[in-house]
């Protein structure tokens, strides 16, 4: 559900975006997918932005910002990337036009498993600021609820959206 919610953004914003996507195996599936729109993807394959390719990722970072200077550069780690690492990763960067906005999390409920959510799964939930549901279009409103009550505890302060975002109004998307 990310590229899916990133093209969603690409559209809905119309700001000048920059794309950086991790890719674990070394074909990328996603990059056709978004530079479709005109933006501009940047891959990272065969390792990890929040671990192993953290420094070459940073300097990446300030590349971007000092060559393609977008509005915004989205950040697509892997699903199994540690947002909290990530975070102090980009925090080293952070000065002249360079600033983090919320982070936010897509969860897709039906992969989203139940009971007690620890190491990877935690860190994203507990960083983010925002966390979106996606494909809730055929869940029960009971499966939502435990779902959003589940997120809720693991990190309380975060806005839980459940409707369909594609649903959202301008507003919204101008505001992430």
């Amino acid at each position: 559900g990310k590229t899916t919610f990133i093209k969603e953004l690409i559209r809905r914003t119309q700001k000048n975006i920059v794309v950086m996507e991790n890719e674990f195996g070394g074909v990328s599936l996603d990059r056709d997918a978004v530079s479709a729109s005109g933006t501009e993807v940047l891959e990272f394959m065969e390792g990890c932005v929040c671990c192993t390719m953290k420094d070459s990722f940073v300097n990446s970072v300030l590349t971007v910002s000092a060559t393609l200077d977008p509005a915004y550069l989205v950040i697509e780690p892997t699903g199994t990337a540690e947002l909290g690492a990530l975070l102090r990763a980009l925090r080293r960067v952070c000065y002249g036009g360079i600033e983090l906005v919320a982070p936010l999390v897509i969860v897709s409920p039906a992969g989203f498993v139940g009971g007690s959510i620890s190491g990877i799964y935690a860190d994203q939930l507990q960083n983010a600021a925002t966390v979106v549901l996606s494909k809730t279009e055929h869940c029960a409103p009971d499966e939502i609820d435990a779902l959003r009550r589940a997120i809720a505890a693991i990190n309380p302060t975060a806005g839980i959206v459940t409707e369909p975002y594609t649903k959202m109004p301008d507003a919204w998307w101008n505001g992430l």
